[in-house]
């Protein structure tokens, strides 16, 4: 399987004005159960039942934001860059219809706004994860633009207004991603150092209105200045189903079909001999198969069944006649 999540990191800094197995090819019926035991996402919503269902809590991003988000709830105002992003305490009778197991192991399968793994930064530095009342500036809101690691694209998405919006959040600190110069500018004196915070947010009711919120930091190379606050739409990694149709044309080749969501941003692989989207079993499996788009969190429509054409994994390798399905879901596990 190839890696997904090349060594590309972000950062993000704040201003903290506040800080006190294998499956089978059909998708599981929503409101189900995955086999670790937490409910699945309900149908409405671009959140989906996670490879891991159950994944361990990661440690909290530092001390001063540990008590914070106590028993995955924000328990003191945290407030970034004088006030553009907000979130409060949620009322103690909240009550969201997205659940913190599902929302937690999906927000673990996010990319940051950079493309890098969400698991990863929050295997390095720690996540604060919980469910607080979101307030973010209008001015941060209108068009956002991320380029999406799966097919390369870039998309513009009208961002849905935060005004105390119930969300669950997760805080992480990847780091900034630079191709820096063989000599990079001292300043005198130099800036001041800010943490590097990013804030993934969802709403807790829908699954949808999904951002990535990158706060104030440090330039990038040690230059002057700082990179401003931005704001992005949130997407995450999906290993989808996938149904066998047919073998052949020949002892390489199969038809199989997947069901991608409109959000999903799709695979721009094609096979060099005929030109058609295709997909590809595993290099060092030839058995395996696995289909990861990049989902958008946002309301996007029911998937809709699209054919694709399955290779082997090289043109010295027939298609094995059992070939394995690897789990389908959020993909909240590490690609190694």
């Amino acid at each position: 399987m190839r890696g997904r999540w090349p060594v590309r990191l972000v950062a993000f800094s704040v201003l903290v004005v506040t800080l006190a197995g294998c499956v089978t090819s059909a998708p599981r019926a929503p409101g189900t159960r995955s086999s670790g035991g937490s409910t699945t996402a309900p149908a409405d919503t671009p959140l989906t039942g996670c490879v891991e269902s159950t994944p361990a809590t990661p440690n909290p991003i530092d001390t001063s934001l540990a008590h914070d988000f106590a028993a995955a709830r924000v328990q003191a105002a945290v407030v970034l860059d004088d006030g553009v992003f907000r979130a409060d305490p949620a009322p103690h009778d909240a009550a969201p219809r997205i659940s913190a197991a599902v929302a937690l192991c999906n927000l673990l399968a996010a990319a940051t706004a950079s493309n890098s793994s969400v698991l990863e930064a929050a295997d390095q530095d720690g996540m604060s994860f919980g469910l607080g009342v979101v307030t973010v500036a209008d001015s941060m809101l209108r068009t956002g633009t991320r380029t999406y690691l799966v097919g390369g694209e870039q998309r513009a998405a009208s961002l849905q207004p935060y005004h105390h919006r119930l969300a669950w959040i997760a805080v992480i600190k990847p780091d900034l991603p630079a191709a820096c110069p063989s000599r990079t500018p001292a300043t005198n004196p130099a800036p001041k150092a800010l943490p590097g915070y990013q804030i993934l947010a969802i709403d807790a009711n829908t699954g949808t209105a999904g951002i990535v919120y990158s706060a104030k930091t440090n330039a990038p190379c040690n230059l002057p200045g700082y990179q401003p606050a931005s704001v992005a739409p949130a997407a995450e990694f999906v290993s989808l189903p996938w149904t066998l149709i047919k073998r052949g044309p020949g002892p390489q080749s199969a038809s199989i079909t997947y069901q991608p969501r409109p959000c999903d941003i799709p695979d721009r692989a094609t096979f060099a001999g005929t030109g058609q989207p295709a997909a590809f079993a595993d290099r060092d499996n030839p058995a395996r198969v696995t289909i990861v788009r990049q989902r958008i969190l946002t309301s996007c429509g029911p998937a809709a069944t699209v054919p694709l054409l399955l290779r082997s994994s090289d043109l010295n390798t027939n298609l094995p006649e059992h070939l394995i399905h690897t789990p389908a879901g959020a993909e909240d596990v590490p690609p190694w």
